[in-house]
């Protein structure tokens, strides 16, 4: 009997654009292995129940060698019981899963080829899952670095740069493609010049604004950002920058922005702290007053932005994500307020893959050191985040002699 391997591509639900990676190095045929689907951001703690719950027995694991992989590649985690070989019930492993971003996305001139401008995408265009793997067996695994030292230095700052996220994909546009069969453009497999998803189309006079609530604003910030991403879609040759948007923060106008023809607009506005109001909700506003309206049908279309502004280190709802700038790896001291010291306390740098083991807490405070280019995850609480599922796999042996499959078909990485 004939085997067929086929990719069921309409059924999004399923796909991950983790299988497009070319490292399949770390895959033994006939293992059983637990698949962890995530889609949201965090340190994630796995423990013997969820082997068990999967029907995986941990009683023949030895912890040192269990491994988590992800797009082919292997992940320190931090392991807790592991060091006498065996897998108890009170053992459990932390690692930090991402839900599966869009990332760098080249749009390219459909008739050239060549690549115009690149995207970097916060939603992927087929599944917001991420997908992780479990093996254990054979060699150790690798094991995040676990960091007692304490710096003499204190960090300078007493804040650090908070990116928000603005984006809704309301509809898809073909780019410079015009959806015609004598439009050759249009059957290019690549994504063009101005093709993808959008938030709003904009005509002339009218705005798109939406809202954040600021509760974190650190008392000492000063600078802010604006990261505007908006494509014209229309264009005359009679004007010079006929594209014009009014940037406003909270009703105040920040920056106007001008634009010729059919160039994306891909720019950051900086504007001073005080524009913004803590604790309580902050309104972004672009709004459309071409020049030459009666000339032509001026149109934007508006991807998204984002705003960056300067927060506090203060724990919040017992969770705190830092990132910080630069490429100081300097050890330094931070504190951070609202420290509950009737909780746990986690502190993992994930940029460097370090547990951080030399809290030190105070009057409602702690204080911790760490490389001056970290990303901190501060969990101030029983870490209890799981996958969206976690079920077990066994990879199918398809090249040996007895199952070979005898046909293959080929289909988009993105898919």
């Amino acid at each position: 009997m004939r085997k067929i391997i086929f990719m069921f591509i309409v059924c999004f639900s399923f796909v991950n654009s983790s299988f497009s990676q070319n490292n399949y190095n770390w895959i033994t045929p006939n293992k059983t292995y637990l698949k962890l689907y995530v889609n949201d951001d965090g340190i994630y703690r796995i423990n013997s129940t969820d082997f068990v719950n999967s029907g995986i027995s941990t009683s023949g694991i030895d912890p040192r060698t269990v491994k988590v992989l992800y797009k082919g590649a292997q992940l320190p985690i931090y392991f807790k019981g592991e060091d006498d070989g065996v897998f108890d019930a009170s053992d459990y492993f932390d690692f930090y899963g991402m839900r599966n971003f869009g990332g760098p996305t080249p749009h390219r001139d459909a008739y050239s080829n060549v690549i115009l401008y690149t995207v970097n995408e916060y939603y992927n265009l087929y599944s917001d899952t991420s997908i992780y793997w479990i093996e254990w067996g054979g060699s150790n695994g690798a094991r995040m670095e676990r960091s007692a030292f304490v710096s003499p230095l204190n960090y300078p700052e007493n804040n650090f740069f908070k990116k928000v996220h603005f984006e809704k994909d309301v509809f898809y546009s073909l780019g410079e493609t015009t959806n015609s069969n004598t439009d050759y453009r249009y059957f290019s497999n690549e994504i063009v010049n101005g093709e993808g998803w959008f938030w709003r189309a904009l005509s002339t006079n009218e705005s798109l604004e939406d809202t954040t609530t600021i509760n974190d604003l650190s008392p000492s910030a000063n600078i802010c950002s604006l990261n505007v991403f908006i494509k014209p879609v229309s264009f005359t040759a009679t004007i010079q920058n006929e594209h014009r948007i009014e940037v406003l923060i909270n009703n105040t106008v920040i920056d106007t922005l001008y634009r010729n023809d059919l160039l994306r607009i891909d720019t950051t506005i900086t504007f001073p702290a005080s524009f913004l109001t803590n604790n309580t909700v902050n309104k972004v506003t672009f709004h459309y007053i071409p020049l030459g309206s009666s000339v032509f049908s001026p149109v934007i279309f508006v991807d998204f932005f984002y705003l960056s502004y300067q927060r506090d280190f203060t724990i919040r709802n017992n969770n705190l994500a830092i990132n910080l700038s630069g490429t100081d790896t300097t050890s330094k001291k931070i504190t951070l307020s609202n420290y509950n010291p009737s909780n746990e306390i986690n502190i993992y740098d994930i940029k460097n893959n370090i547990r951080i083991e030399n809290s030190a807490p105070g009057a409602g405070t702690i204080t911790f050191s760490g490389k001056s280019n970290s990303s901190f995850r501060i969990n101030n609480e029983n870490i209890t985040k799981k996958p969206l599922r976690i079920v077990q796999r066994q990879v199918k042996d398809l090249v040996s002699a007895t199952n070979i499959a005898e046909y293959l078909i080929v289909y988009h990485k993105l898919f």
